[in-house]
């Protein structure tokens, strides 16, 4: 379980509330105050609370864990029954210094102009069940800077992504869903791995290996890649050495399952394509998994939910008796592991 990573990252860290609701009472109500405390050393975990009110922007310079409650629980798009509060956690924007090399974030929103990583350098980053907005890395490759090793995975990414002048060496995009525009094509990319993602717009790639992906009918730019198992919803695949690795064309209304596209639920497998041997993503250690962000035995989950024990229904009585003594509650949990 994730609670049980977490911890053994230092018996000793401290787990911290962010509550910046009036009257509620917990240890910081703005994130930057809550980074910049001598309390708060590395390893410790903040926790961000549910707020109709968007919590301010901060930059990370610290190694930390950052949580929240997932996001499509509420407005719009929801997926109902996975929360039970109807409202969520959302950043306005996250700066990434060095300092934050390390760091984890956990189901945390963070709308456009929010995964601003103005802080090139920093390593070890993991963003896992987040949505973010505009990821950006900036448009020009900046000389002597690195970030390595950066795990991005199970997350729903809606704007463009923009990782280009941070140099990434050794990242990994898995099990995510990109509905804008994917550029990961710096000359200094060194050893990327591509796999298991939906690409809904143009998607330009250098030194990566790019495998088990879906992606649009067109605007796939490439140089020196790997390519393998991947689908296009259309005809981006014509070359006969693409099609000799597995890739494949495919409609959309025959690949997804449906409904809005604007939303997660979207993307999973039909169940005829997911059947079917087109389906069928890059056998590694044995294992045949199926492409896109759902296709592998550790899938996408639906909202980002963290994995860890939330409440997702809370039901109490409209009223009680002033002369009663108890009041029926109940709770329903679940792990989300």
């Amino acid at each position: 379980m994730l609670s049980v990573a977490v911890i053994s990252i230092n018996a000793s860290a401290k787990i911290w509330r962010i509550n910046n609701n009036p009257g509620v009472m917990a240890d910081f109500s703005d994130p930057q105050n809550a980074i910049n405390s001598a309390s708060v050393h590395n390893d410790d975990t903040l926790y961000f609370e549910a707020s109709p009110t968007v919590y301010n922007g901060f930059t990370l310079t610290k190694r930390l864990v950052l949580i929240g409650l997932g996001y499509f629980i509420n407005g719009s798009y929801v997926n109902p029954g996975l929360q039970a509060s109807t409202t969520n956690a959302v950043l306005s924007s996250l700066t990434i210094d060095t300092l934050g090399s390390g760091s984890q974030i956990i189901g945390l929103e963070m709308p456009p102009i929010s995964a601003n990583t103005s802080g090139v350098g920093a390593d070890n980053i993991t963003f896992t069940r987040c949505y973010l907005g505009f990821f950006n890395g900036g448009a020009t490759p900046q000389k002597g800077y690195v970030a390595k090793n950066w795990k991005i995975n199970k997350c729903f990414i809606a704007w463009p992504f923009y990782g280009y002048s941070i140099n990434p060496d050794s990242w990994q995009i898995t099990n995510s869903i990109f509905l804008s525009s994917f550029v990961l094509n710096s000359p200094n990319t060194i050893n990327c791995l591509l796999r298991n993602n939906f690409f809904n717009q143009d998607v330009q790639i250098f030194n990566v290996y790019f495998a088990n992906n879906i992606i649009p009918s067109a605007g796939f730019t490439r140089s020196n890649c790997t390519v393998k198992n991947n689908t296009s919803t259309g005809s981006a695949f014509t070359d006969p050495l693409d099609l000799a690795n597995g890739n494949n064309n495919e409609s959309v209304a025959s690949v997804f399952i449906g409904g809005n596209p604007y939303i997660d639920n979207y993307y999973r497998l039909n169940p005829t394509y997911e059947s079917s041997a087109a389906a069928d993503g890059e056998t590694v250690n044995g294992v045949t998994v199926k492409r896109g962000p759902f296709g592998t035995a550790d899938p996408y989950r639906l909202s980002g939910i963290p994995a860890i024990p939330s409440i997702y229904t809370f039901t109490v009585p409209a009223s009680v008796a002033s002369t009663a003594t108890t009041m029926p509650v109940t709770i329903s949990t679940r792990s989300n592991n």
